[in-house]
């Protein structure tokens, strides 16, 4: 008798393609499993929602592994970028809220977690012995991380701007100087030769003194 062929679900009858094709429909191109129910029923398969998140919770624990792997190799880069979301999560009294965050290791990775709270604790287990610049928002939870000096903190100005843009109405003068200067901003730094050089995915030892030259003409 021939061997069974080993599947990625143990005792499952998906194959690796099925399987990779129900996750990036609902992953990457955001079809929900409803939707992919009834594709699959067109063409004459009865595959139900459930059975496809049965698969995809699955699947989380046989690739939990890899993502470690990434999340370990994101605490090397240089700098990481780090955000929260709050989401509804569907419960039997009523829809309560939860998180979801997301780490970049730009040029490298993006990391999603969960967390049932917004808090210091969730900052804490996503980020637990990273050392290292981040780049966050401003927010509370992360005040402790920069107390500590292991995290430097890097302020976003995609946040910073936001408010100055809010403050249109009320102080348009002084708001509008502000917009100007981050507009002023440099995008790039200039090499050695002096031609115009993207500092993404530089290192910040080497980015550093271009920009702090730069800065002091704004």
């Amino acid at each position: 008798m021939d061997e069974a062929l080993e599947r990625p679900i143990v005792r499952g009858i998906a194959g690796p393609g099925l399987l990779a094709k129900t996750v990036v429909y609902r992953w990457q191109d955001h079809l929900p499993v409803y939707r992919q129910e009834s594709i699959h029923a067109r063409d004459g398969l009865e595959l139900a929602r459930s059975t496809i998140c049965g698969w995809h919770q699955q699947l989380a624990d046989l690739v939990e592994r890899v993502v470690e792997a990434m999340l370990r190799d994101a605490f090397t880069q240089p700098y990481l970028c780090v955000d929260a979301t709050g989401i509804l999560v569907q419960a039997k009294e009523q829809c309560r809220k939860a998180h979801f965050w997301v780490m970049v290791a730009p040029e490298r990775h993006v990391i999603y977690r969960y967390s049932h709270k917004h808090d210091s604790a969730a900052v804490d287990q996503l980020l637990a012995g990273y050392k290292g610049h981040l780049v966050a928002d401003a927010h509370s939870v992360y005040d402790h991380l920069y107390k500590q000096g292991d995290v430097i903190e890097v302020g976003c100005w995609a946040h910073g701007r936001r408010y100055f843009h809010k403050a249109l109405g009320s102080d348009p003068a002084r708001s509008e100087h502000g917009l100007a200067l981050i507009r002023a901003l440099p995008r790039r730094t200039p090499s050695p030769d002096g031609h115009p050089q993207k500092t993404r995915g530089r290192p910040p030892p080497e980015v550093a003194p271009h920009r702090r030259r730069l800065f002091r003409l704004v």
